[in-house]
């Protein structure tokens, strides 16, 4: 048996479907969690049901079973219902969609139940094609009711798990360029991974081309994706193609098929984004096995926060929060106490070496002692490039009581 104190999971959720992974030690690889055991049904979809006159809920295809059976009725799009904040009545009880996306990702968690409890799961990476702030606050919204600490879950797009995914793979299937194409019925989704070597930490991008449309006659298909190919990846050196997505059959793409496999590995798979979220807690909360590399992600922060203060004599760089990271995640609070100042002054630095301050004159500050004074520094994120700073005077104990009086500024990096 695997210590749960030591599993990561990469969790794949949409309003559609997710899927779960998890880190294993023995393999050192991640496992895509079957349905179904002795099969690979990853697929679960996101519905809910609560069986009728009792405390008890089913989900993903048991749900669609027992909401056929007329046990319960069947609660999906449980993410449409977060974003637009909508209830839906069960038996007399309402029901938020948050508290019913709650429901369905603690239901999921069964699937873990022969690696340990609950509780005792280390880190969590949520993955998701897109990663607008209505999804970022549905998944902590859930987190929450869940009693999940925020630091030990995150979340990204499907992006950065391919780029998580990837970089662990063998060092030949990403020395050059990278490719990967999801196919959804008459189209085809391109996506090019590069590196550029020419600074360290490496800067690696995912970026998104054109979709290309493979129109209504499947007979035209594979023609059109092999035309599309070869100008794609002419007088390039490209390593590595991943092809993802049901829609994708041989069957249907001879032609194109014999063109990828010539000199490059060519990989066939429904579970890579699972996989990559799961790859991407290890490293965060783990091994550090990308130190050099830096993701360009959209959401990405460019900018390390910091601020200069003096423990025992000594003035040193204090890191707040560190480039690297998504900007939703990017939060940090301390305490500290002031030294013949009324200001607080953080330092702001690129990662392409441009440095800037933040001064916060704390005007109407009571009038204390020398170092009788201690505040709180929250520091977070409204998007990549907008920094929110909050000082809370916090006072000195009994002698000089807190007054609560805050002061926010917001910086445009």
């Amino acid at each position: 048996m695997n210590d749960m104190r030591n599993i990561m999971v990469g969790y794949e959720l949409n309003n559609t479907e997710a899927q779960i992974s998890y880190f294993d030690y023995k393999n050192m690889e991640p496992i895509t969690l079957s349905t179904v055991v002795g099969t690979k049904k990853y697929q679960i979809p996101t519905v809910i049901c609560k069986k009728t006159g009792e405390d008890i809920w089913y989900y993903g295809r048991e749900a669609i079973y027992f909401s056929q059976q007329k046990e319960g009725v069947l609660v999906q799009d449980l993410f449409t219902l977060c974003y637009e904040g909508k209830e839906v009545e069960i038996e007399g009880v309402k029901y938020s969609g948050v508290k019913l996306l709650s429901i369905f990702i603690s239901l999921s968690f069964t699937l873990l139940k022969n690696l340990g409890t609950v509780d005792q799961i280390k880190g969590i990476t949520f993955t998701s094609k897109e990663v607008e702030t209505p999804y970022i606050h549905a998944i902590q919204g859930a987190m929450e009711l869940l009693n999940f600490d925020r630091k030990r879950y995150f979340i990204q797009d499907h992006k950065e798990s391919f780029y998580y995914f990837i970089m662990n793979q063998k060092k030949e299937l990403w020395s050059h360029e990278v490719y990967y194409f999801e196919f959804e019925k008459d189209k085809i989704k391109t996506y090019n991974l590069r590196i550029n070597r020419k600074y360290l930490p490496m800067i690696v991008s995912v970026e998104e081309l054109e979709d290309l449309g493979l129109g209504k006659d499947p007979s035209h298909h594979d023609e059109i994706f092999y035309q599309y190919l070869q100008k794609l990846f002419y007088k390039k050196v490209v390593t590595s193609i991943f092809l993802i997505g049901e829609d994708f059959h041989q069957s249907w793409a001879p032609k194109s098929t014999e063109f990828m496999c010539k000199g490059r590995k060519v990989f066939l798979g429904q579970n890579l984004y699972s996989k990559g979220a799961c790859y991407g807690v290890r490293e965060k909360l783990e091994e550090k096995i990308l130190r050099d590399f830096f993701y360009n992600g959209e959401n990405m922060l460019h900018v390390n926060v910091g601020i200069d203060m003096t423990v025992r004599g000594i003035t040193s760089y204090y890191s707040l929060i560190e480039a690297g990271v998504n900007w939703y995640e990017a939060y940090h609070r301390c305490e500290f106490i002031l030294d013949d100042t009324e200001e607080v002054i953080l330092q702001f630095d690129t990662v392409d070496k441009k440095s800037s301050q933040c001064i916060i004159h704390l005007d109407g500050l009571p009038k204390r002692p020398n170092k009788a004074t201690r505040v709180a520094l929250s520091v977070m994120f409204l998007d990549s490039n907008t920094c929110k700073i909050t000082v809370e005077d916090l006072g000195l104990g009994m002698l000089y009581l807190a007054t609560n009086k805050k002061w926010e500024q917001v910086v445009t990096i």
